[in-house]
């Protein structure tokens, strides 16, 4: 633990003191180029410490009952988490969630979908999103969680870099069976009509 937060505080100095050296009048960049080559060295500082770093979305969803409800009538078929990054300088991402099921799910599964989003750095970014994807609905009973996994497809639009708002979601349209989900014996995915999602990027 200590190494590793030796390597960050490494890579922030160094991220810090090129940048300070690109702001000095002796080198001869334009505003943007200085810009530039400052973000990119600062990208490369922080993917050269953050390159094992496992980031995790937890997804509050609060009003279960009346979301499901909206979902069977269609009123709202489709709710999105709140983004969020894969690192402080990384790909921007979100959940995608159908309570009455999508596509092969629909009115039978809970379809949990991965959605990859137009990031702010994105012109510094490798591309294909490489990673793995790992889904979760939290047990709030501790009994067991319900987990699926999967690789992003470097052949697949959905993991390209985004040209609009939001790119296709991809996930699995049969997550986890509807009657799993209200089924209270030893495992409690509802409570308070609340359920927890959430979405592991590494």
């Amino acid at each position: 633990m200590k190494v590793w937060r030796f390597k960050i505080l490494v890579g922030y100095c160094f991220a810090l003191f090129a940048n300070l050296l690109l702001s000095s009048d002796g080198f001869a960049f334009s505003d943007t180029e200085k810009r530039i080559t400052s973000l990119k060295l600062m990208m490369h500082a922080k993917v050269s410490t953050l390159k094992h770093h496992n980031v995790r979305l937890l997804w509050k969803i609060e009003g279960y009952t009346q979301k499901m409800l909206d979902a069977i009538t269609g009123r709202k078929t489709a709710i999105y988490s709140p983004p969020i990054y894969t690192s402080p300088f990384g790909y921007q991402f979100r959940a995608k969630l159908y309570l009455n099921g999508d596509g092969l799910g629909q009115g039978t599964h809970l379809s949990l979908f991965f959605v990859l989003m137009k990031g702010d750095y994105d012109e510094f970014l490798p591309w294909p999103f490489q990673k793995k994807i790992t889904m979760t609905l939290i047990d709030q009973a501790n009994a067991g969680n319900v987990t699926d996994a999967f690789f992003s497809d470097p052949c697949s639009s959905s993991f390209q870099k985004p040209v609009s708002d939001m790119n296709i979601a991809i996930g699995i349209p049969t997550f986890l069976p509807l009657s799993t989900v209200d089924k209270m014996d030893n495992r409690q995915f509802i409570k308070d009509d609340t359920l927890f999602i959430q979405l592991n990027v590494d």
